[in-house]
């Protein structure tokens, strides 16, 4: 039986192969969730479309508030009309989003 010994991994060559795999593992994983940030993406983006020219989707404040008020009537209406984007001059869309955003 003849016994073999390993030799020392040393040297530059060697470092080099175990930095490219790392770096190979690397860019798989970051692929892996890059796809997984596009799909979750896919899922849950808007239609903007839709929204630019038909009804707004309610927000879970406002959603929230019409339940509470269903509950109780001395609650007082939301002031104002949710108006579509198409709706709005296009020189204030953006100060009228950000308004809204805040």
């Amino acid at each position: 039986m003849k016994l073999r010994w390993r030799r020392k991994r040393t040297g530059i060559g060697w470092q080099l192969t175990r930095v490219g795999r790392v770096l190979h593992w690397t860019l798989r994983l970051a692929l892996i969730l890059l796809l997984a940030d596009l799909f979750y993406l896919m899922l849950s983006w808007p239609d903007w479309k839709s929204i630019a020219a038909g009804q707004v989707p309610k927000s879970n404040y406002i959603r929230e508030y019409e339940t509470r008020r269903a509950d109780d009537r001395t609650l007082p209406p939301l002031p104002g009309q949710p108006v579509p984007l198409a709706a709005v001059p296009k020189n204030p869309t953006r100060p009228v989003i950000l308004a809204a955003d805040a």
